[in-house]
């Protein structure tokens, strides 16, 4: 085998695959965000709910959400803070009061830059909080930043050990 094709092989087993849960109500920005997360790498799998709740009911594995293979738990959540149903905060405040959710890295992402929402945020346990790009390149930037970051550089806790409790 040549050293180029081993050198490949190598950088493709390092390849991770990011499951991605995108909360957001807004049915064209949920579609652009996980348009942009599978530019960013056609290894992630990106499942998307409309709010909170759905959120809620996905991660604890009730009503339509309960098959583990079709919706697996996520290595990483994109949470936007306004919402009907269940606004980003208490849903944030309810995935933190479980002990088998607590390590997901619940990365806010909102319109809003307000100072309040940020430290609202990040008190009620977010790992980043990032400001929606506004145009679609910018989301695009955004989304290969982001897999980088959570796919390359950070080593993720297993959420195999607690489907058991879930």
């Amino acid at each position: 085998m040549s050293i180029e094709l081993e050198s490949l092989n190598i950088k493709l087993r390092e390849i991770r695959s990011l499951r991605i849960l995108v909360v957001e109500d807004d049915e064209d920005e949920s579609a652009m965000l996980a348009s942009a997360l599978l530019k960013a790498s056609l290894f992630n799998k990106v499942f998307c709910v409309p709010n909170g709740a759905a959120c809620l009911q996905y991660l604890l594995r009730e009503g339509i959400y309960a098959d583990y293979e079709a919706f697996p738990v996520p290595d990483i959540i994109l949470l936007d803070l306004n919402m009907p149903v269940m606004g980003g905060l208490e849903t944030l405040q309810k995935i933190r009061e479980h002990a088998e959710l607590r390590d997901i890295p619940v990365i806010v992402l909102s319109g809003s830059e307000s100072g309040e929402d940020i430290t609202a945020s990040y008190a009620a346990g977010a790992a980043s909080y990032l400001v929606k790009p506004r145009l679609y390149e910018g989301l695009i930037e955004m989304a290969a930043q982001l897999n980088r970051y959570w796919s390359e550089t950070v080593r993720l806790a297993s959420h195999e050990a607690s489907l058991i409790r879930l």
